[in-house]
């Protein structure tokens, strides 16, 4: 287990560096709260399920942190929360009871709150949303999200969870170090891991399976607590949901029950859609959500401001050949260094170079347009993913030029030539050279260091075409 521990601990610095100690309901649980600097962003909550770590959502935790605040909590008894001898510490409704406690805590006024939980944790968010409705309306949930929800138990279910509890603890320890042989390929880590997860997730997984403590694990467990959802349970839940409006669902083929880790990627990217499509709110009749406040950011700091001159005169002109792209920033007239002339000069070989920034170039494009190279111009908006049609026309204009010309390159840039650039040319190399998305986002990374920056760029990608992975 040390060595466990020593990797875990690399890997949850985030965890470690936000941690906090609260009192609960008379016991001490742990929780992960990061704050964002703009109070008007939401509160996203994600609740665990029975026997959950808190870095479980670790990579929901940083993910989300750039545009909301976030926290996460372990429940009585698990992680480093304090494990009281009290039975009814761990009812499902004293677990409710610790959920609106935090929520009080930490929640803002006129604040959004957002829930997020998982398997057992969606028995909690949904009664606990019960009881929110019933109180003030600021504390009523804006959205909830329930990942691998459990419906009610079955009849043999209800039985096994019986036998389960008849037994002493040091039964119930002979079979979990039972299931725990074969290490990474253990039952205890393939019940709750896809065929396909990784090693380093399956060692991780095998970590957290150690540290459930038995006599816990033994007192008053719930009807769903102890069990792994199947795919029956996604199936009546869109059944349910199907008769509410504002509801949706959706199924992320061949992903284990811990999805927030195998599929953090594709789980990360619809939820933050999700959020982007339903926190919309008006101020003087105009609705605006968070894409307006990535275009406010846009209007208060002018891309040639002399702070953002700056800047770009800091960042690589022309990257390295990435699948015969040429990703750069926008060129400057009489730039010393990045010209039309000068790129010309220092690539001969780019023979076609694609504007995909909004405004008017500051340069003489004509000065692109000679008997080696051309120049076009197909015009996005700032901090927003290109639309398809616009990733259609890029695509279709790349396409055009390497029938006629396949071993020139193509210049690409919008203003410094990461996230558009990078979202373009991620998009050719999904749909033309078949990359798998982590592929095609790393190989533009290693090109332009650091690739795409804006994450809900990467979200997009992933909302677009995780269906191609499957």
């Amino acid at each position: 287990m040390g060595l466990f521990s020593s990797k875990i601990q690399q890997e949850e610095e985030l965890v470690k560096s936000n941690e906090l100690f609260l009192d609960v309901n008379g016991k001490k649980l742990r929780l992960v709260h990061i704050k964002n600097p703009v109070e008007s962003t939401p509160l996203i909550i994600f609740v665990p399920g029975f026997g959950g770590n808190v870095g479980q959502w670790i990579n929901q935790l940083e993910h989300f942190s750039h545009v909301a605040s976030v926290l996460s909590f372990e429940i009585c008894g698990f992680g480093k929360s304090e494990k009281p001898e009290a039975m009814e510490f761990y009812r499902t409704s004293s677990v409710v009871d610790d959920l609106i406690y935090i929520i009080k805590k930490f929640k803002l006024p006129k604040q959004d709150l957002v829930l997020i939980g998982h398997s057992y944790g969606t028995a909690i968010v949904s009664k606990a949303y019960g009881k929110l409705i019933m109180m003030e309306a600021e504390y009523k949930p804006t959205l909830v999200c329930f990942l691998s929800p459990k419906m009610d138990a079955t009849i043999k279910e209800l039985q096994f969870n019986k036998r389960i509890l008849s037994l002493p603890n040091f039964v119930i320890n002979i079979f979990r170090l039972l299931e725990r042989i074969g290490g990474t390929n253990s039952v205890s880590v393939t019940r709750l891991l896809s065929k396909n997860a990784s090693e380093s997730l399956r060692e991780k997984q095998l970590f957290w399976n150690a540290q459930v403590d038995t006599n816990v694990y033994s007192i008053d467990c719930p009807r769903e607590e102890d069990q792994v959802t199947k795919l029956e349970n996604f199936n009546y839940f869109k059944e349910v949901l199907a008769q509410k409006n504002n509801l949706e669902s959706h199924l992320i083929k061949n992903a284990g029950h811990n999805i927030m880790l195998e599929f953090s990627e594709i789980v990360n990217a619809f939820i933050y859609n999700f959020l982007k499509r339903k926190l919309i709110h008006k101020e003087n009749g105009i609705e605006f959500g968070l894409h307006h406040m990535l275009q406010k950011d846009v209007i208060n700091n002018p891309k040639w401001s002399l702070k953002n001159f700056e800047k770009w005169k800091k960042i690589e002109s022309v990257s390295k050949n990435v699948y015969n792209f040429r990703p750069m920033k926008t060129l400057l007239q009489n730039d010393p260094t990045h010209s039309p002339s000068i790129l010309l000069k220092n690539n001969e070989n780019i023979g076609l170079i694609i504007d995909i920034s909004k405004d008017e170039p500051k340069y003489e494009s004509k000065e692109l347009n000679t008997l080696t190279s051309k120049y076009k111009k197909i015009s996005t908006t700032s901090k927003i993913p290109p639309t398809e049609s616009e990733v259609d026309a890029f695509i279709n204009e790349c396409e055009d030029f390497w029938s006629k010309h396949p071993t020139k390159e193509i210049g690409v840039h919008c203003h410094y030539g990461f996230n558009r650039t990078g979202f373009m040319i991620c998009c050719y190399l999904i749909k033309k050279k078949k990359l798998k998305i982590k592929d095609a986002i790393m190989a533009f990374k290693e090109s332009r260091y650091p690739g795409i920056k804006h994450l809900h760029f990467i979200d997009e990608l992933y909302i677009r075409f995780h269906d191609l992975e499957v």
